[in-house]
């Protein structure tokens, strides 16, 4: 998805200025394999933030459903 600018277009329809993967699935896997997909988010200024359309969009994008989001400016 990064390579070929569609998670970067994701983002921005979205209105997510910065996403960070973190967890399991960015650490070595040689052992076992990731269980999730950890993603953390802000999104720009002045954007609502639907945490369910959000999670959906990456569930649709990646074609699997182990995401988790995390929305960093939550209060």
């Amino acid at each position: 998805m990064a390579d070929d600018g569609s998670l970067g277009a994701l983002c921005d329809r979205l209105g997510i200025e910065l996403l960070a993967a973190h967890g399991n699935a960015v650490r070595d896997t040689t052992l076992s394999p990731p269980r999730d997909l950890d993603l953390a988010f802000r999104t720009r200024q002045g954007v609502r933030t639907d945490i369910v359309s959000i999670i959906n969009a990456f569930i649709d994008a990646t074609r699997y459903d182990g995401v988790d989001l995390m929305d960093i400016a939550r209060r």
